[in-house]
């Protein structure tokens, strides 16, 4: 049988499995169920080939997975996702602990993008690492002036210096320079002429 891995078309217990969610109306958990379903090789008329796959119809009692009571009606299915369900455990108690960022509302541990939202106590209240520049920002005052621009750093919660504006000992035209960059004294255009 081909491997799904090479992309030909394939009916492995992988791909044969559809996955959905129901919510617990009683607690609001998140409940992630499985179904496998069967496979049938089919051509279309240009002659490719690919498997469609067919699930059980009808429904089903599902026992939610956190508190246990009868959500009646759900679609058929073969069992709970086990390793999604205790993630998502995971993340409602953290949720029923108030491990929530106290800005936008996101979970601990949640997987946003590709990272999972770790949060950080600033001012006695929580945020995410998103919000926290943005409580930074307000709370601590920007010492910013008109010869040096500073940026706030969301992982050290202070400002640190970005840029400087020196003044060129031969023209005395001042230009901006990173920080790191602050040893060179001659402005480029004297620097060429010297």
């Amino acid at each position: 049988m081909p491997n799904c891995d090479w992309g030909r078309p394939c009916d492995c217990k992988d791909c044969r499995t559809d996955q959905f969610s129901i919510i617990c109306p009683h607690c609001g958990f998140n409940n992630v169920l499985n179904v496998l379903g069967s496979a049938e090789l089919k051509s279309d008329k240009k002659g490719s080939s690919g498997y469609e796959f067919t699930y059980p119809s009808g429904t089903k009692e599902l026992n939610c997975y956190c508190c246990s009571k009868i959500i009646p009606d759900v679609r058929y299915y073969d069992g709970y996702n086990e390793y999604i369900c205790k993630i998502n455990i995971k993340l409602y108690q953290n949720k029923l602990n108030g491990l929530v960022c106290s800005s936008c509302g996101v979970i601990d541990g949640e997987l946003k993008g590709i990272k999972f939202v770790k949060l950080i106590k600033f001012d006695n209240k929580l945020y995410c690492q998103k919000c926290i520049i943005d409580a930074g920002v307000k709370k601590i005052p920007n010492p910013s002036n008109e010869n040096e621009k500073y940026v706030f750093n969301g992982e050290k919660l202070k400002w640190e210096l970005h840029k400087i504006r020196i003044p060129c000992p031969s023209c005395h035209k001042k230009r901006w320079l990173n920080a790191e960059n602050r040893w060179k004294t001659l402005c480029k255009k004297c620097y060429l002429t010297s």
